[in-house]
Parts: C-alpha cells; sequence; structure tokens
C-alpha cells in the first residue's frame, strides 16, 4: 500500500523564485505538448472531412507519457531559459504524465470503461489555479527532521517536525 505525505516547506524568497520557475515550466510543457494533441487531431478531422482515405490521415502524436515526453524533448531547444536556468529534468517528465493521464481518463470516460464522473478533454494550465509541480519521491531527500533537499532548488526548511518520517525512512518502513 502506498501512502504519501504532504510537508509545508518555508523557503527563503531566492528559493520561491526557483520552486516558481519549475511551476512555470510544468505549465509551459503540459500546455504546449496539449497545444500538439489538438493541433493533430484537427489536422486528422480536416483531412477526414476532405475525404483522405484513412490510411494516409497525418499521425496522431501518441497520448502515452513517453510518446508525449519524446515530442517536448524534440521542442525543448525552443525555450532556452530550461537549459539556462538550470531546471530539474523531472518536472517535464512529471508534466507529461499528468497530461497522458488526463487524456487517458477522457478517453477512457468517452468509451464508458471510467467509473466516476464523465470527464471532459484537457483544458490549458492556467496561472490563477494555483502553482504547483511534482517530483518524484526518489528524488527529494529528508536530510534531517527540518531539512529537505529538492534538486535543482537546493535544501529548504520545512514548517514541521519530519521526525517520524525520516525514522521510517531510516529503518526502511517508508522511502
Amino acid at each position: 500500500m502506498k501512502q504519501g505525505f504532504q510537508i509545508e516547506l518555508a523557503p527563503t524568497p531566492e528559493q520561491v523564485a526557483r520552486l516558481a520557475s519549475h511551476t512555470g515550466l510544468t505549465r509551459v510543457v503540459y500546455n504546449r505538448c496539449l497545444d500538439e494533441v489538438k493541433r493533430t487531431l484537427d489536422a486528422r478531422k480536416a483531412a477526414r472531412e476532405a475525404g483522405v482515405p484513412d490510411n494516409e490521415l497525418p499521425d496522431l502524436l501518441g497520448w502515452s507519457a513517453p510518446a508525449l515526453e519524446r515530442y517536448w524533448r524534440s521542442v525543448a531547444h525552443e525555450y532556452e531559459w530550461f537549459a539556462s536556468e538550470n531546471m530539474s529534468s523531472r518536472v517535464p517528465k512529471e508534466a507529461c504524465r499528468n497530461l497522458a493521464s488526463a487524456l487517458k481518463n477522457f478517453s477512457d470516460s468517452r468509451k464508458g470503461t471510467r467509473r466516476g464522473r464523465r470527464m471532459g478533454f484537457p483544458k490549458h494550465k492556467v496561472r490563477k489555479h494555483g502553482e504547483h509541480f511534482r517530483i518524484d519521491e526518489a528524488r527529494l531527500k529528508p536530510v534531517s527532521e527540518w531539512l529537505i533537499v529538492v534538486p535543482n532548488i537546493g535544501k529548504i526548511t520545512t514548517r514541521e517536525n519530519m521526525g517520524w518520517l525520516t525514522e521510517r525512512i531510516a529503518d526502511s518502513r517508508a522511502r
């Protein structure tokens, strides 16, 4: 059984700026990949309406996370600040995973194989809906009861004592 924990951070103003740039990167990657998915869907629809046979339709951008990651890597050079600001490479991977999950939920909902409420086509991420990004747990490392290391940002103090978590990590009851 997997269990997640939310721990509130107390970053310095410089770290706040770095965290904000990572949230912006998440938004850029997600929106750019979503635009490409929409573009390929629209191109196929237009070709189909023009009478193009199915075997000659333009290729779709895959809806899997690896396909979206490949697309992002092919266009990442257009965003010079991505490389120059030493951004974490895990952030685009997680943004692609989020989009792939949203597209799968939409597709499954449309087919009737998804349980729960009906899902619409994914929408663009906008700043006003909250800023967040994800990094997998293998990259985050608590170094003490009050400090956690976030890749490409550094050691950030926490607002709560994580002694209970560091003890569990030390004796392999948590990761």
